[in-house]
């Protein structure tokens, strides 16, 4: 059942979005869609959130939905796997951008505020990382700390673009609060970025493992099976419901 749209003010731009809960819930969770779709598609999980208590929200990504201005089409004419990537990515840290004012408006009104992003909007969780406004649960899905692409032209060195994700900074904070979730048959992203980054923030003096959960789900696709993907939701509604 289609959800009316809103419109929600942050420094410099109006975010089209759905939204379902109570706006006076304690906690909000911010819900990133995939690549080439539009919030529509993350009815069914907004509508899951509400179910645990939360004010749930989901938003366009840049170029998408209600935010369409060709740019999509554009990627769809560029055959490069790496030049999609890249572009993919300028998609991604713009996200990354916004959301954190998002967040900010949010914690505005004193309350908690997590951050679920799936494939594309997973790479956009994560570049929260590198951020300075870090929302209180980050729950990137089906995607990678990693921005290089896997798929590399012989000879073509390392971008910028490419290594400004959370894996090669030279410093991440310990006391962040981390739901990630790969499938091990994922032919589109890999779960090694995220394995590595675990690794990473177990070596820290400050890791609380608590706070850092890691699920890889080893007969999934990218289009994870049912029975996995309601799992993965249902163990990050329980960590939700024990932050608010």
């Amino acid at each position: 059942m289609p959800m009316p749209t809103s419109l929600i003010p942050v420094p410099g731009l109006v975010l089209p979005a759905i939204s379902a809960g109570s706006p006076s819930s304690k906690c909000v969770a911010i819900v990133l869609h995939g690549l080439g779709v539009s919030k529509e598609v993350q009815i069914p999980e907004v509508q899951r959130l509400k179910a645990s208590g939360l004010h749930a929200v989901a938003i366009d990504a840049p170029h998408h939905g209600s935010r369409d201005d060709g740019y999509l089409q554009l990627m769809d004419r560029v055959s490069s796997k790496f030049e999609k990537h890249l572009m993919m990515l300028s998609i991604v840290l713009q996200q990354a951008a916004e959301v954190a004012a998002l967040v900010s408006f949010y914690r505005g009104q004193r309350r908690k505020v997590a951050v679920i992003g799936i494939s594309m909007g997973g790479f956009s969780t994560f570049a929260l990382l590198k951020g300075k406004i870090l929302p209180d649960l980050m729950a990137p899905m089906l995607a990678s700390p990693d921005f290089r692409c896997p798929e590399r032209i012989d000879g073509m060195p390392e971008s910028a673009i490419e290594l400004c994700g959370p894996l090669d900074a030279a410093e991440i904070e310990s006391n962040i609060c981390l739901f990630m979730v790969n499938a091990g048959q994922d032919k589109v992203v890999s779960g090694s970025g995220s394995e590595k980054l675990v690794a990473r923030l177990k070596a820290q003096k400050n890791y609380d493992p608590e706070r850092v959960q890691y699920l890889n789900y080893p007969e999934s696709q990218h289009f994870m099976r049912p029975t996995d993907w309601y799992d993965a939701w249902d163990k990050l509604t329980d960590k939700l419901s024990r932050l608010c």
